[in-house]
């Protein structure tokens, strides 16, 4: 079920309490689409900034929070190599079968009653 209220709210119904309600709004010279979704009786509330790809409008989410520059830091410069981490499992009964499972690394062999 699709709706379009009087003051341009879209509502969309998935059925029995599924579905969502946005509306559009600008903000600094930009379009963002808000969006309110409704699943399981409870609601939650996201933002979408509007940009064109191709000619075609599209929106993208926007994150509640953004953090000052150098937390992103680690995007743009990261480590130069690997750092190993022991999640302390080692000791565990089932790691000495499963815990080869949990390592990236490529040539991982899984056993023939997993493997595809």
């Amino acid at each position: 079920m699709k709706t379009r209220r009087a003051d341009g709210t879209r509502v969309v119904g998935y059925g029995r309490g599924r579905g969502y309600a946005e509306r559009g709004y600008y903000r600094g010279g930009h379009a963002y689409m808000r969006r309110s979704y409704y699943y399981g009786g409870r609601s939650y509330a996201y933002a979408y900034r509007g940009y064109y790809y191709g000619g075609r409008p599209y929106y993208g989410y926007v994150p509640a929070v953004y953090y000052g520059p150098a937390y992103y830091g680690w995007a743009y410069n990261p480590w130069p190599a690997p750092v190993a981490y022991g999640w302390g499992w080692g000791g565990s009964p089932w790691y000495g079968y499963y815990g080869g499972l949990l390592c990236s690394r490529s040539g991982l062999s899984l056993p023939s009653t997993l493997a595809y």
